[in-house]
């Protein structure tokens, strides 16, 4: 409860300056490893704030600069089941800041993830922010560090443009919501777009895509994103063949 942190490091080289007091807590008995088995019922956060400056890098303005972060108002519920050496169960119930830097508002944050040695699962992600309502399923299947099989979908979800302004700072002050919903599915070599469908409020921008099927994904092209006339990015498109 109230919970204030302040990190800092000199350069990418240096540690934290919170490093000594981490080297206390660490085992003095190097001849022996006791494996990791951590479970934490429940850990209830609140109205606190953790700021990490990066001293040797300039500060950016009116954007998510990673080496200046000022997180506040911080409030969260985390239910930690499991965490070893090659596994982890967590449910993020509830995680709502500030990021007083760049403006960005997280009303609520939260998910269930179960990773194994062979597999990994996101259900029930959901980032809610005033501009945005996100909802993501994610499940990976791998092998020696190589996905074997990926599966994403969203539904009903939304992005509003002055949270991608955080990243693309031309995009400010445009004031839209993008909705969209897909269906992903793929492995180490092939990824394939099963639904697509993006679009806006009033259509400035609209995309859909769909694959049937007996189809693949095998030819790639380039087109050209704008909204509203204004340049944004090139995306890789992915065209069906018989």
């Amino acid at each position: 409860f109230g919970m204030k942190a302040v990190l800092s490091k000199a350069d990418g080289k240096s540690p934290l300056n919170c490093q000594f007091v981490l080297d206390s807590l660490a085992s003095k008995d190097t001849t022996s490893k006791t494996p990791l088995n951590l479970q934490i019922s429940s850990l209830v956060i609140r109205n606190s704030a953790v700021a990490y400056d990066r001293k040797d890098k300039a500060r950016k303005h009116n954007t998510l600069d990673l080496n200046h972060i000022y997180a506040d108002r911080i409030s969260g519920h985390i239910m930690l089941y499991s965490l070893t050496g090659d596994s982890l169960s967590l449910r993020m119930k509830k995680l709502a800041l500030v990021e007083r830097n760049s403006g960005l508002a997280v009303n609520n944050l939260a998910f269930i993830a179960d990773a194994g040695k062979s597999s990994a699962r996101i259900k029930g992600f959901s980032l809610q922010t005033p501009n945005s309502d996100i909802g993501v399923d994610i499940a990976i299947e791998y092998k020696d560090r190589e996905i074997k099989s990926l599966d994403i979908s969203s539904d009903h979800s939304s992005i509003g443009t002055n949270d991608i302004a955080l990243f693309v700072p031309r995009l400010r002050g445009t004031n839209q919501s993008i909705f969209f919903d897909s269906e992903i599915t793929g492995d180490r070599n092939t990824l394939n777009i099963k639904s697509l469908s993006l679009n806006t409020a009033g259509r400035e921008i609209r995309c859909q895509a769909k694959q049937g099927r007996d189809r693949t994904l095998s030819a790639v092209s380039w087109m050209e994103v704008t909204y509203h006339g204004l340049y944004l990015c090139s995306i890789c498109t992915l065209t069906m063949m018989q």
